[in-house]
């Protein structure tokens, strides 16, 4: 019978059963007892025979996992239990070194984190470089933000003033679109600043160009949120506007900063700018405010409320008062009275009035072509305007105004219909072509 190739190479003396330590530290095959061979070599001098790696270290054997302070293979003193250590190879008291391929790997991995550590990549830095990420990078920011970053990072600053009027147009286009078409940079020169790029101006010699400047986007984001929450503050209370009502609002707007009743007229005199719809729209904004301001149970509405906020060079005074931060005493009424339409007779020219003093009477609605002439409000510009362009403003259409946004004035015409009677048909019969492409009907 043939024995086993383990009864050969293990061979069992004869006697007494070999312990568990003694059967655990017997070789069990021509491997093993090469090891065990060559970890008998003494240490010292003859350490010049023990296999070292690429780097020059001895490599370790068996014997040195029971030294108290082993090398590592870089040289380095390691405390890791053996059992921990060498569990690589298939028996725990086998060495299995680490190959040349391994500890190249290994230190190229370290160089890399090495190099990418000093190097420290900085992604603000990279969209900085890129021209077409910095512009879009700049829209995704509040406009205080971008000026904020303008103002601390040289790259930043830098870059941005080398393509100045891409950015502010890039940040107003993306927030405040009909405002930066509306409110045009050019209309507004003081709210301009000098090319920092230094190119020259395109029809003026020896001048530089002007841009828009951070001011200017300030300027239109403020007025994009004023007529924003003045839509919403007259919705609060039943006063609903057409959506479109926003761009009316913002072309009523830049009428008003226009400091001259013949320039004023001239741009209403312009169909491409105030156009019929936009001048039914205005009206119904005027009755909105009267509805707003006076209660439902007045026989008599007064109009002074409106005339006061819409002889304002600004929509301002109207979001505070609608929001309810103003006009809180009659006293505060009384003083924006006098510096609107208050003027004194010859003898009071000199006298103050309600804390106002002479030289404010009337300062707001000055014409600045003419110190005696007043300025027209929008809404007698828009009533002048409609009035030449012959656009039918009846009575039935100022009802159909009033209810529209609260009743449904085609069911309303329905029902009177069914029931016979005729009142509904006549105030609803030839409404104008822009009271129709309003969807008022």
């Amino acid at each position: 019978m043939a024995l086993p190739i383990n009864a050969l190479l293990n061979p069992v003396p004869e006697g007494n059963p070999p312990s568990t330590n003694e059967m655990a530290m017997r070789p069990r095959n021509k491997l093993h007892v090469v090891v065990n061979a060559l970890a008998q070599v003494p240490s010292g001098g003859q350490d010049l025979q023990r296999p070292r790696d690429r780097n020059g270290a001895i490599t370790p054997s068996p014997t040195d996992s029971g030294s108290s302070q082993e090398t590592h293979y870089h040289g380095q003193a390691d405390t890791t239990p053996t059992r921990n250590r060498f569990k690589r190879g298939r028996h725990e008291h086998l060495v299995t070194p680490p190959q040349s391929d391994e500890l190249e790997a290994r230190q190229e991995g370290a160089e890399t984190l090495a190099s990418i550590s000093q190097a420290r990549f900085n992604i603000f830095g990279a969209i900085v470089s890129r021209p077409d990420l910095l512009v879009e990078f700049t829209t995704q920011l509040d406009v205080e933000d971008l000026i904020s970053l303008y103002a601390i990072s040289r790259d930043f600053h830098q870059q941005v003033d080398s393509r100045f009027t891409t950015v502010i147009m890039a940040q107003a286009r993306a927030i405040a679109p009909e405002s930066a078409q509306v409110f045009h940079f050019k209309a507004y020169k003081s709210f301009c600043m000098p090319d920092p790029a230094m190119r020259p101006h395109p029809r003026l010699a020896n001048e530089i160009r002007l841009i828009p400047s951070f001011r200017w986007l300030r300027m239109i984001m403020y007025r994009e949120r004023v007529v924003t929450e003045i839509i919403s503050l007259l919705a609060n209370d039943n006063l609903t506007m057409p959506a479109r009502a926003s761009l009316t609002l913002k072309r009523l707007w830049l009428t008003l900063d226009i400091p001259t009743n013949a320039k004023r007229i001239g741009l209403m005199h312009n169909a491409d700018f105030w156009t019929d719809v936009d001048l039914y729209l205005a009206m119904l904004f005027g009755i909105r405010l009267d509805m707003a301001f006076n209660h439902p149970n007045d026989s008599y509405p007064s109009p002074a409320m409106r005339n006061l906020l819409l002889g304002q060079r600004s929509l301002s005074l109207l979001w505070e008062a609608l929001s309810r931060t103003v006009f809180l005493s009659h006293l505060e009424v009384a003083q924006y009275q006098l510096r609107c339409v208050y003027v004194p007779e010859p003898r009071w020219l000199n006298t103050p009035a309600f804390g106002v003093q002479p030289s404010e009477f009337s300062s707001v609605s000055r014409d600045a072509s003419s110190s005696t002439s007043r300025l027209l409000r929008i809404d007698e510009l828009v009533e002048r305007e409609m009035e030449r362009r012959e656009l039918p403003r009846d009575t039935e259409l100022v009802y159909e105004m009033i209810l529209w946004g609260s009743l449904d004035l085609e069911k309303l015409a329905e029902e009177s219909e069914d029931e016979g009677e005729g009142e509904g048909e006549g105030a609803l019969e030839g409404l104008p072509a822009g009271v129709a492409q309003l969807g008022m009907a």
